[in-house]
């Protein structure tokens, strides 16, 4: 058996694991996803970045999160009623992924999901009218964020 065997076998694993999809998405910056002007479409309303120093991910114990808010404001830069949006990413251990997911399932406000080791939350509506929001929206928001990643 040559001694090269051994080392192109050892590659050939490598490689095969990074081919199937094994590999780990790094945290992003949350409001860095979607341009405003397709957030803006699917709200229905010209918004804006509320806080912009939420969308940094932070570590929390073993989960990570990134958040952004999306809301109208006036021409002096102030918040508005209306309707608004947020999406949270969270990077966790599958299955705290996982059972954070049913929760938000079984709630019905946010819509979740997941894909690969990134939890998606994403909220459409109107903050004045309670937690509820608009569902059909916040689809489309998690479709759009979903095929960023």
């Amino acid at each position: 058996m040559s001694i090269f065997a051994g080392k192109t076998s050892l590659v050939t694993v490598a490689v095969l694991l990074l081919w199937n999809g094994s590999t780990v998405a790094s945290p992003r910056t949350a409001c860095d996803l979607l341009p405003l002007d397709e957030v803006r479409s699917i709200v229905g309303a010209p918004v804006s970045i509320s806080d912009p120093g939420l969308s940094s991910p932070a570590v929390r114990g073993d989960l990570t999160i990134a958040t952004c808010v999306y809301v109208v404001k006036d021409a002096n830069g102030r918040s508005l009623t209306g309707q608004a949006a947020k999406l949270s990413l969270m990077w966790a251990p599958q299955a705290k992924l996982q059972e954070t997911n049913d929760f938000y399932l079984k709630r019905h406000a946010e819509a979740p999901g997941i894909k690969g080791d990134v939890l998606v939350l994403a909220w459409v509506g109107d903050p004045s009218s309670g937690k509820a929001g608009d569902w059909a929206s916040s689809q489309k928001l998690l479709a759009a964020v979903l095929r960023k990643f």
